[in-house]
């Protein structure tokens, strides 16, 4: 086992310095559609997902040095966020949310230690931080960003909603019905929510993945009905490619932009989503 987590390791290193030049453009297609007339939709409840508990989460990320990486007893390396270490990603993630606008209000739930957010700060965006952790939030602090400890089923009341409400890297912490609603309850009407994810096509299977990063791997269609049914219509999705598994099949984070909408989220379609991979 631990052989084949350097391998893939070595591997995506491999590929990040030589076989994905900038902004080399893929093309995938998530399968999604519009549901028929009476078929049955995807029901999430809290009892049904794997979700570890708030003491299992803050534990995991209490672990990580200084440098944002931790050594299990096994060998494996963990490190605290993709965008972090990945080359190129937090760049073309920090530009696909300014596109959205200048001078944004920025939610970040699950900020991390705060690398895109004292980025986006930079950007002249204004941003609020929350995670679970304190000692992530103190992390945060440290960068200029104002965070505090809050939980995303439960968010405090800010005095203010936002024109962006970020998940980066943070919704598989999460029970994604429950997160959801509450960020929409966070946005002006109209906003925008970006949410990344860890795409379909993974090098480690999900269950390992949970129990060594405790980080649940929603599907696709898991993160798109989640959205339109907490009254988002998406209006966008790419991914961030990291690696390829085999020819045409590249795999890393995907990212959605949905726009907090009136409608009916019953009325809301599911479009199919042509991820663009960069």
């Amino acid at each position: 086992m631990r052989n084949k987590f350097i391998t893939i390791v070595l591997t995506i290193t491999f590929l990040w310095q030589n076989c994905l030049p900038a902004c080399e453009t893929y093309h995938l297609h998530a399968n999604l559609r519009p549901r028929a007339a009476g078929e049955r939709r995807l029901t999430l409840t809290g009892t049904s997902l794997p979700v570890p508990s708030q003491r299992e989460i803050v534990e995991f990320f209490d672990g990580f040095d200084q440098t944002g990486i931790k050594r299990s007893p096994d060998g494996i390396i963990t490190f605290s966020s993709l965008t972090r270490y990945a080359p190129g990603v937090l760049e073309r993630l920090i530009s696909i949310i300014s596109e959205l606008g200048n001078k944004l209000d920025i939610l970040s739930i699950g900020c991390g230690r705060g690398e895109m957010e004292a980025m986006l700060q930079k950007h002249g965006h204004k941003v609020l931080g929350i995670d679970l952790s304190e000692k992530n939030v103190r992390h945060t602090q440290a960068k200029g960003v104002n965070a505090v400890v809050a939980d995303a089923h439960n968010l405090p009341d800010f005095g203010r909603k936002f024109d962006v409400v970020l998940l980066s890297e943070s919704i598989g912490y999460m029970n994604i019905p429950l997160a959801l609603k509450n960020a929409a309850a966070a946005l002006k009407d109209g906003g925008r929510i970006v949410v990344t994810n860890y795409s379909d096509i993974w090098p480690i299977d999900r269950a390992l993945d949970l129990r060594k990063t405790k980080y649940y791997r929603y599907t696709r269609q898991e993160v798109v009905e989640g959205l339109t049914q907490n009254g988002f219509s998406i209006i966008s999705g790419r991914t961030l490619v990291i690696g390829i598994m085999k020819p045409n099949k590249p795999y890393g984070l995907d990212v959605y932009i949905a726009v907090k909408s009136k409608r009916n989220p019953a009325d809301q379609k599911v479009v199919e989503l042509a991820l663009q991979a960069i």
